[in-house]
């Protein structure tokens, strides 16, 4: 049986060994034979596995992965010459692949991996000689730390996947590092150290309260909690500073709607105020604002507070929104020199609606016809 192969490891269902020697090292057959180089049965090994330490943050420096060539190893068996790894999926894919490190600098990689093994890792192959094992737990969590505390929009799979790119491209070194459930834990607790858990608190934070091109302007506008009878109700107000100045504009058109859909947990709904543009000849969506309600108390704030943060300099001439009594209720008290005026698409939805109750068939172009006779 040939244990030993001067190409590289190409092929991941095949059994070849690679032997990349380094100088004062023994035979590799010599090596498999020996105790300190033993490969060690899977019953005898079980024991060296739970002898695994932790240290405070969840790694194990002691038996943490390492990455070759694309693949997670997981150490199981350390003599003082041999270190010996294999596949960290081999529970769940049977796979034999194993590397054995020696101190002097003698790495021998036997069996080949399966297709479902460590796909988080990009594969590849080289011929280029194996540096020695490099250590890159601190500089993982460092880098991990540096994306949850600047970019806290980021998933913990995002940061997994930026982790991946930076460390583990380099197929021709073996990297001690720290796998992927272990970066999205250390991330999730840096975000909960940094930021708490209360969402109020981390939306006023930075950089979330900031516009991510320019920190110096705050895209949080407003966050206020106040008792309706004995409901309590949140309202958040974000806008870009760009974006509001445009409401100041005089004798302007403005556009008011909620939508129900695109919430987050423990939010009704969010408002959205657009601004008619004259340059553009569009509607900008200017102001965002999440409730917990839809009563006219809150339509009040949320349009108070859309005027105070352009420092109640809002004149618009015309004010579209839908039919439902408690939105333009709030718009005339905000804007009473305004001219409130119903949304033509909501007001097409609840015809249409109602001509269906009555029997009409709703085809487009019957329903549009009935719509013209109606509004000649």
């Amino acid at each position: 049986m040939e244990l030993l192969r001067s190409d590289s490891f190409s092929s991941q269902g095949s059994g070849d060994t690679e032997s990349l020697p380094s100088d004062g090292a023994s035979s590799a057959t010599d090596f498999l034979q020996t105790d300190g180089g033993r490969c060690a049965d899977e019953e005898e090994t079980k024991d060296a596995e739970h002898a695994e330490t932790t240290t405070g943050d969840g790694l194990m420096p002691s038996t943490g992965p390492v990455v070759y060539r694309g693949f997670f190893y997981a150490k199981y068996h350390e003599t003082g010459m041999t270190t010996n790894y294999r596949c960290s999926s081999h529970k769940s894919t049977k796979c034999k692949a194993k590397l054995y490190v020696r101190t002097e600098g003698t790495i021998i990689q036997k069996g080949g991996h399966k297709s479902g093994c460590n796909r988080d890792i990009v594969r590849g192959t080289s011929a280029d000689p194996v540096s020695n094992t490099t250590i890159l737990a601190a500089d993982i969590l460092e880098a991990i730390d540096e994306l949850a505390i600047f970019q806290p929009t980021l998933e913990p799979t995002e940061v997994w996947k930026i982790i991946r790119d930076k460390f583990y491209r380099n197929m021709n070194t073996i990297a001690s590092g720290i796998n992927k459930t272990q970066v999205q834990d250390r991330c999730y607790r840096t975000k909960l150290k940094n930021f708490g858990n209360d969402v109020f608190v981390k939306i006023k934070s930075e950089p979330l309260c900031s516009v991510r091109e320019n920190s110096d302007l705050k895209f949080f506008q407003y966050h206020g909690s106040y008792y309706e009878g004995d409901v309590l109700h949140h309202l958040v107000l974000w806008g870009h500073p760009a974006l509001l100045d445009r409401l100041s504009a005089r004798q302007t058109s403005i556009f008011v709607d909620g939508t129900f859909r695109s919430v987050p947990a423990n939010f009704y709904q969010i408002v959205i105020v657009m601004v008619y543009d004259a340059i553009s000849n569009l509607y900008i969506p200017s102001c965002y604002a999440l409730t917990t309600g839809k009563t006219t108390k809150v339509y009040d704030y949320v349009m108070y507070h859309t005027n105070a943060a352009v420092d109640f300099t809002m004149d618009p001439a015309y004010i579209s929104c839908d039919f439902e009594q408690a939105i333009t209720s709030a718009v005339k008290h905000q804007f009473p020199r305004s001219k409130v005026i119903g949304c033509l698409f909501h007001f097409n939805k609840h015809c249409g609606a109602r001509c269906s109750r009555r029997g009409f068939r709703r085809t487009k172009s019957g329903l549009r016809c009935k719509m013209e006779r109606l509004m000649s």
